[in-house]
């Protein structure tokens, strides 16, 4: 099958990074790929050595020369599908659609209310939580919609020796006797960053020798609001900003606890990341983390925006070597058997074939009203 993938951010974020992992599986799988991104982003520099055809465009919808330079790639490809990540690329992907009548189906990476989400071929949700929301808020029909749940390559998420985690500690400035709390992601507001840096007063109370790892970048005035808020509570001393880093499968070794304390969510990469680490998980209940977080089993779920919910079980983890090794291994297996490259990529693969063959049949035309 030759697809067209889009994507349209220079960044990297969860939508990016899935991007990227399925353009090189399909590829590995003997799918011809095409990739159209953004000139000097981070995908097309993660991807240039991968056999998939780059394309560079600025992915504006209103500029005609472009929508049909575009429908040339895609004939000249022999592209037999689109398919998108992110808003501006779901909406260029629906009009180079309709300019070739080749079908787009679109990765919903997020809650946002748009028109042009209706009339994609195929949406695909990486949540229960999410298909719910596309359904109510852009009228996406039931049959339109598959829920695939996010995937990441758990190979890459092995255990360290030793002597290898407490070099890592050691480079963050952690030494030996330290617990590490730690989380992954945008340091953004819908994160709900401020809520961990709320609750480790009450962490350091009971657990003195912890430490928060950081890892991720955001708005500096953000970033400063959160060191003028640890600063005000007196925990400035025990949380460490990594900034971006591209070696997360080392940091996440690292760790003892990861927390996810988001207000917002699809369904979090980074806590699919945590647990192929075989780390234990506390996560807010929002959209799609109950999902992947079993309670009680891989991790802790508390209400989003509740700091002491999220110290208490935090604490209860750091207090019990046992539990989190516990909760840590059937996170891991729970990761290997429902949320793998192995286990997702056929299941998009479907999608995306599903798409093709509807679009050879009569009768079935892109009006929602079907």
């Amino acid at each position: 099958m030759n697809t067209m993938e889009i994507v349209s951010t220079t960044g990297v974020n969860g939508a990016v990074s899935h991007a990227m992992l399925l353009s090189k599986e399909l590829a590995r799988r003997g799918h011809r790929m095409t990739l159209v991104c953004l000139p000097d982003s981070w995908i097309r520099r993660k991807i240039s050595r991968e056999p998939v055809r780059i394309v560079e465009s600025d992915l504006r919808h209103w500029r005609v020369d472009e929508v049909i330079r575009m429908r040339r790639v895609a004939r000249s490809e022999g592209v037999e599908v689109i398919h998108t990540h992110m808003s501006r690329a779901n909406f260029f992907g629906q009009i180079v659609s309709w300019a070739t009548g080749i079908p787009c189906v679109a990765a919903a990476h997020a809650h946002n209310i748009q028109p042009n989400w209706m009339f994609h071929r195929r949406v695909i949700a990486p949540s229960q939580a999410t298909a719910r929301f596309h359904r109510r808020y852009n009228l996406v029909r039931r049959r339109r919609l598959d829920v695939v749940h996010n995937f990441v390559d758990v190979r890459s998420f092995v255990g360290l020796p030793v002597e290898a985690r407490e070099e890592v500690r050691a480079s963050l400035g952690v030494n030996g006797a330290s617990l590490v709390i730690g989380t992954v992601g945008a340091v953004i507001p819908k994160k709900g960053l401020g809520f961990l840096v709320r609750s480790l007063g009450e962490i350091r109370a009971m657990v003195p020798d912890v430490r928060l790892v950081v890892v991720g970048s955001g708005r500096g005035d953000y970033i400063q609001r959160l060191k003028d808020e640890a600063k005000r509570s007196g925990v400035s001393s025990c949380i460490l900003w990594a900034g971006h880093c591209g070696e997360v499968p080392r940091l996440l070794q690292a760790m003892d606890v990861f927390v996810h304390p988001s207000l917002r969510e699809t369904l979090p990469t980074a806590v699919i990341e945590a647990m192929a680490s075989a780390l234990p998980v506390v996560a807010t209940t929002v959209a799609g983390t109950p999902e992947c977080v079993v309670h009680g089993e891989t991790g802790f779920l508390v209400p989003p925006a509740d700091h002491r919910a999220l110290a208490g079980s935090v604490t209860t983890l750091l207090r019990n070597e046992a539990l989190r090794a516990r909760f840590g291994a059937a996170g891991r297996a729970r990761a290997l058997e429902g949320f793998s490259v192995e286990t997702q990529v056929p299941k998009i693969e479907a999608v995306l074939s599903r798409a093709v063959a509807g679009a050879g049949r009569r009768g079935d035309p892109l009006s929602p009203r079907r």
